[in-house]
């Protein structure tokens, strides 16, 4: 795209404030308002976690397919429908008042969010060279992550002030309007033009599932980006409060600081990647990192470590799954440039699948134990053993992951990939 800088860093701004309103709302429920939920709609944990993995389940399985579609038609198109999509889910899922109709709204939202990340990265592999693509997708990451944090503690504190309900129908308001703006801007510039020489959808994703060096890639960060989204959005909050009996804002605050170090390192890894050139020893430090995070996590349970311990197991998973732009830079570096979006699209759509199935296996495994949860009138209390089972499982998989990550081909242009 020859387009002025100024012109180009619009775009990338407006399209990284909908990723991140995309990120906010996978952030905040059901992890921000689980307790909220379950206790209002008398769900169960595998029920409350549902409204949350209904949504992984279908932002992940759409994206082997939205990466065809912006391969095909576009990141503009896509960006556009991805947009309005989420908005309306957004805006609608607070009047809901039965389970039905949250669930109903949670898909609208998966819907929409699934074409954002893909249609983010297609762009701004056209519109930036290719030397800067990890730069650029880090200042991305690190405006979508922001989304994240805000369905934190900032969620959490307006939802005790004025109800969840209000606080989340601001948010799809917000949505809605960076949507337009979006819109505008995209039109305005040529961005929503069909090109009809792009590769037939077919072609591009057959081609990105028949290269064997994305599968072992693909693993990884699946079960990186599971292990970090487990606790950062479904049961980190929860296991502070029932466990170390930390209160509703002070438990947010972990997640906060998570999301904090997630931002700030997603940015710094994208910097990183564009001097190292080279991607494999980033990988391995990432499952590395988050190896040792459930290693203390679950020792954490076992020995009953106080709030700190586990603050610096939480920072460590963030920072362990902070390398989001090396893992979609190594995608596209497997692809050919016309089919960047299905090769990252295979990437993306294993670890939001993976999160979906962690996710639900750790809420069954709580359900296990609800004979001898504690029962509040604001909340259902798990017992330590639920816990010390789900970061057991966890530990297994951290364990799986740092070992395929050797096996993982270097792409890098200083690695002869």
């Amino acid at each position: 795209m020859t387009a002025p800088r100024r012109v180009r860093h619009a775009i990338l701004i407006l399209t990284s404030l909908l990723y991140a309103f995309s990120y906010f709302q996978r952030v905040a429920v059901p992890g921000t308002i689980f307790n909220e939920l379950q206790t209002e709609f008398r769900l169960s944990a595998s029920a409350v976690a549902g409204l949350g993995t209904a949504v992984l389940y279908l932002y992940g399985g759409m994206q082997f397919v939205i990466g065809l579609l912006v391969d095909r038609l576009g990141a503009g198109r896509m960006l556009t429908a991805g947009g309005l999509l989420l908005t309306a889910g957004s805006i609608f899922f607070p009047f809901a008042l039965s389970p039905f109709w949250l669930f109903f709204c949670r898909l609208l939202v998966g819907l929409g969010a699934s074409a954002l990340y893909l249609g983010l990265v297609k762009e701004i592999s056209e519109i930036f060279s290719e030397s800067d693509f990890p730069f650029y997708l880090g200042i991305a990451l690190f405006i979508g992550y922001g989304g994240g944090l805000l369905a934190t503690l900032p969620l959490e504190r307006l939802s005790a002030a004025f109800g969840w309900r209000n606080a989340l129908f601001s948010a799809g308001l917000a949505a809605g309007l960076v949507s337009i703006l979006a819109v505008a801007v995209l039109d305005r510039t040529g961005r929503l033009v069909h090109d009809s020489s792009r590769p037939e959808m077919r072609e591009s994703l057959v081609r990105a599932f028949r290269t064997p060096a994305i599968w072992p890639l693909a693993f990884c960060g699946a079960i990186n980006f599971s292990l970090y989204f487990l606790l950062q959005a479904s049961i980190g909050k929860k296991f502070l409060e029932d466990f170390v009996r930390l209160g509703p804002a002070r438990a947010a605050a972990f997640t906060l600081g998570m999301m904090v170090v997630m931002m700030l390192l997603a940015f710094s890894w994208g910097w990183v990647a564009r001097r190292l050139a080279r991607r494999r020893p980033l990988i391995v430090t990432a499952t590395s990192l988050t190896l040792a995070a459930v290693l203390l996590l679950f020792l954490g349970v076992c020995w009953s470590r106080p709030a700190g311990w586990f603050l610096a197991a939480y920072l460590m998973l963030a920072a362990g799954s902070s390398m989001a732009t090396v893992f979609s830079t190594a995608f596209k570096e497997m692809a050919p440039a016309d089919g960047a979006a299905s090769a990252v699209g295979i990437g993306n759509g294993t670890a939001y699948l993976g999160v979906a199935l962690v996710a639900t296996l750790a809420a069954l495994i709580m359900d296990a134990f609800r004979s001898q949860a504690a029962y509040t009138e604001r909340a259902v209390l798990y017992p330590p053993a639920a816990y010390l089972s789900v970061f057991g499982f966890c530990l297994l998989l951290a364990l799986v992951s740092w070992l395929v990550s050797w096996r993982v081909r270097e792409t890098g242009p200083a690695g002869g990939g």
